[in-house]
Order: structure tokens, then sequence, then C-alpha cells
């Protein structure tokens, strides 16, 4: 007996790894090979081997994989968004461009004849089961363009004729009536429920700006204020915080600039009118 309660601790180590092992196999036999790109979504599967999170983690409730489309070569890739956290990377591996991300910046989000892709997230907005194509706000390509891409993606996914243009900036806003047969969505419809929409936690002190959306570029404002917007705008300046009345996505330029910033960024539906 006292040799079988000696010898039980081995076995139990022993049960212990052959299972670990087994699981292991299990579990390798099940992976999926990674890739790091598709040139068709065909079916849930793929997208989910491609899918990331979006740049910001505010956004649990969706899922986003980039899209290049090489205008030589006029081939659409599907990036792994896991791999490529920016455009940037996988077309300075893949295609040799640019070593300054700076002159791709300028170069690849303008209406430039050097241009030589186009450039948007593929996003999967998982509650309301809503696709979405979404190019960056300040993205200056030409509605002949975007409709070009939106296209190109709709032949080559399986959700194509559910794929939803994204309308995420003014910029977008004013391309909308060269695109009259593309369905689109508003950023209000996806959170039609909310209220509150905390996009970069922080906490700061200063005056509150009401400005207009289009009139942030031209206002004389600096790091002690507080801009309450009426809409979204294409940029800003270096203030203390930001407020919208309307609500963001994972690409909004300002969400990007106020992360890379370290300073709040909210939306709150009805501020604009609301006389607190």
């Amino acid at each position: 007996m006292k040799k079988i309660l000696n010898a039980f601790p081995f076995f139990c180590y022993l049960l212990i790894f052959l299972l670990h092992t087994a699981c292991q196999a299990q579990a390798k036999k099940g992976r999926q090979p990674q890739v790091d790109f598709l040139h068709y979504i065909t079916n849930t599967a793929d997208f989910k081997a491609l899918q990331g999170e979006p740049l910001t983690e505010k956004y649990g409730n969706v899922t986003s994989l980039k899209v290049i489309y090489n205008i030589g070569k006029q081939k659409v890739y599907f990036a792994q968004s896991r791999k490529y956290r920016f455009h940037y990377e996988f077309c300075f591996e893949k295609f040799g461009a640019y070593v300054d991300l700076g002159e791709f910046n300028k170069v690849e989000y303008s209406n430039s004849k050097e241009r030589h892709y186009l450039l948007a997230n593929l996003n999967h907005y998982v509650a309301q089961n809503t696709y979405t194509l979404e190019f960056f706000s300040d993205d200056k390509a030409s509605a002949a363009q975007v409709g070009a891409l939106y296209d190109t993606v709709k032949a080559h996914v399986f959700f194509g004729e559910r794929l939803k243009l994204l309308v995420n900036s003014l910029e977008m806003e004013q391309k909308l009536p060269s695109l009259p047969t593309i369905p689109r969505i508003e950023v209000d419809e996806l959170y039609q429920n909310q209220t509150y929409q905390c996009l970069n936690k922080g906490v700061a002190y200063g005056f509150l700006r009401k400005i207009d959306a289009k009139e942030v570029g031209k206002a004389n404002v600096g790091k002690q204020d507080i801009i309450l917007c009426n809409g979204i705008p294409n940029d800003f300046p270096y203030t203390a915080g930001m407020i919208t009345a309307v609500f963001q996505t994972p690409l909004c330029h300002i969400n990007i600039l106020s992360s890379k910033r370290g300073t709040p960024n909210a939306a709150l539906r009805h501020a604009w009118n609301d006389p607190k």
C-alpha cells in the first residue's frame, strides 16, 4: 500500500502530461495556417482568419480587416490585420512602397495622380451583423475612386449584396451625390440606441468652445480649449479635449489624433443643443 501511495503522484503527473500533449496535438490539427492576405473573402472563416481589432480599443463589438487596392496591378488585397496594424506596413513589405511613413500618408490619402493604392477598412459590426467599407476620414480619394473600390470589394466578398459604405466624415458626405446607387450607412445608425461614447479616456480642464464642425479648421483655438462640435471635422488643432454630437468610428481622424496626443475624446448625442 505504501509503495502504491508513493507512486500515485507519478501517475498523476504522467496523466497530466499525456492530456496536455493530446490537447496540443488537437489544437495544432485544427489550427488554420496564417496567411498574409487573400484576394477573395469566400466565407466567414476567411474573414475571421484575417480580422483584427480596430485601431482603437473602444470598439469591442466590431472586427476589422485592411483593404488595399493596388491601382497598377488592378488587384485587391485583404490583409492579415493582426500582422499588419497599418496599411503602410503591408504596402512596404509586399510592394516595397515608401521608406518614409510620412510620405506614404501624404501621397496615398491624397487626390494626387501619383497615388498607387486605394486604402480602406472592412468592418463587421457584430451586434447588427452589418458589414461596412470605411475610408480614412481625411482621405481625398475621388467619388469615382470610392465607387470603384466599393464595386471591387463587393465582387470579392461573400456578403457583397449586404455591404454598405460607411459615411464617417464631411469629406465622404460631399461625395454622396456622385454615388447615388451605393448603399450607405451613417455612424449614428450603428449606435442608434446609445447616447454616449467614450473613445479616449482622460481628464481635461479648459474653456468649452462650441464650434461648427466645418469651421474648426478656421477657428482660433488652442490647448486651453475643449471643443464641442455638431459633426466630425476632418482635422483639428491641439486642444485640451474634444466632444462631438455625433458618434465616431474606428478610423475617425480626430480619434486617432486624440489617442496620439493623449487628450480626451468623446461623443455625446444631442450635446450641441443641450443647454447643460
